[in-house]
């Protein structure tokens, strides 16, 4: 049976639903591909840690690939030089006799410059558009992609359209969109949530709360939301805004702006939190307000829990919401938009079911788990049956056709 290194770029130590997504792909294709995963060793400086009291904790994902009978093998990937880190992993791919090296997200370089070396298949998961300015060395990144990476798996089609601009032939790209486990949902008690999240605020029962699942890195775009709520403040004075998600850069820009603003009182930052079905369940409206974003996993989850959703067009969201039937686009940083939509659903209990009902059907046809575990299993079970190409810059296109385009919501 094929072998695939798998190298992750979210070693953090919660168990989130994309560690989560992962998992459930290495379980389903038990007897058909062996992905292996490549973790760090035990060294705090090696994970991403969202609580840094449980540094000397094993981390979450470690208890989970153990429990499916997972392969592991324990590398550094963040730390010591890049060099050093591309001998190691090309040691490790030779001597263990790896068909293909699978590099998610951040930390992708070293394993791809070895499989290259190797004569592995390389693939790479585009989770974001790296390619365009401001990003760095955006140039140098198209050559390192057209030289030494055999399969591109991109999170949208606006990404695989952007490696297309860069001269990545299109039978070298697969789209991998996005999956929820809908089974694990709980059947949230809504009436009792609501109460519940309106108690630990300590604002009425009847207050309207827009829920923002998100992190506070500035592409997040969380001051918008912010202005939003200002705007809004008169209009709709039991509303309130709660953010959900670990600190970041702004996350003291989104504190300073509130207390500017007034409005300290109606703005709710929860920090982490794992009880996010029963966020959603007490919420009214969820909100996006992202410059840029992928297929984001908020929004999957909102829909499933069939709460309407605003959000802007931020490379992504547009392929999952179709607007005005289970929520609304808005063009990114238009903040009076925004709140009109806003405005509108907080207003209209009826146009909030039908969304949210809508939104609903919406994923459970198109981005459930068991549809991308299928999908991105069946892409890696074939870059492994094909051999890898050439690596030199005059690539043809390969016999391997594995781009997939879901219905459009629009």
């Amino acid at each position: 049976m094929n072998r695939l290194l798998f190298v992750p770029g979210f070693t953090a130590d919660s168990y989130n639903s994309i560690q989560k997504r992962y998992v459930a792909l290495t379980d389903r294709l038990r007897g058909r591909l062996d992905l292996v995963w490549c973790l760090p060793p035990d060294d705090p400086e090696e994970w991403i840690w969202a609580d840094p009291s449980r540094q000397r904790e094993e981390p979450a994902i470690l208890a989970e690939l153990s429990k499916i009978g997972a392969t592991v093998i324990h590398q550094r990937i963040h730390t010591g030089s890049p060099w050093r880190r591309t001998k190691a992993f090309h040691r490790l791919l030779n001597n263990e006799r790896f068909g293909g090296v699978y590099a998610a997200f951040a930390h992708r370089f070293p394993p791809l410059c070895a499989g290259h070396r190797a004569g592995a298949v390389t693939i790479w998961d585009a989770a974001w558009n790296s390619l365009e300015p401001p990003h760095r060395f955006a140039r140098s990144k198209a050559v390192f992609y057209r030289r030494c990476i055999d399969r591109f798996v991109a999170a949208t089609p606006l990404i695989a359209d952007s490696l297309r601009t860069h001269g990545i032939a299109d039978s070298r790209i697969f789209v991998r969109w996005s999956g929820i486990d809908t089974r694990a949902m709980p059947a949230a008690d809504g009436s009792s949530a609501r109460s519940k999240l309106r108690k630990e605020l300590g604002i009425s029962d009847d207050a309207s709360i827009v829920l923002q699942l998100t992190s506070y890195l500035p592409s997040k775009n969380t001051l918008m939301a912010v202005r939003v709520l200002a705007s809004l403040a008169n209009r709709i004075p039991s509303l309130h805004w709660v953010f959900a998600g670990e600190d970041g850069p702004d996350s003291p820009r989104v504190l300073a702006l509130s207390a500017q603003l007034g409005l300290t009182q109606r703005v709710h930052m929860l920090g982490h939190r794992q009880d996010v079905w029963d966020l959603l369940a007490a919420c009214d409206v969820v909100a996006l307000t992202s410059k840029q974003d992928g297929l984001p996993n908020a929004l999957l989850e909102a829909m499933a829990a069939r709460r309407p959703v605003v959000t802007t067009a931020a490379s992504g969201p547009e392929f999952i919401v179709d607007d005005g039937v289970s929520g609304f686009l808005v063009p990114s940083e238009d903040d009076a938009v925004f709140a009109e939509r806003l405005s509108r659903l907080l207003s209209d209990a009826q146009l909030r079911r039908c969304m949210g009902q809508r939104g609903f059907e919406r994923v459970a046809r198109d981005f459930t788990l068991d549809r991308w575990c299928e999908r991105l299993g069946d892409f890696l079970c074939s870059c492994l049956d094909a051999p890898a190409a050439a690596a030199d810059t005059s690539r043809g296109e390969s016999p391997l056709r594995a781009t997939e385009i879901l219905p459009l919501a629009r």
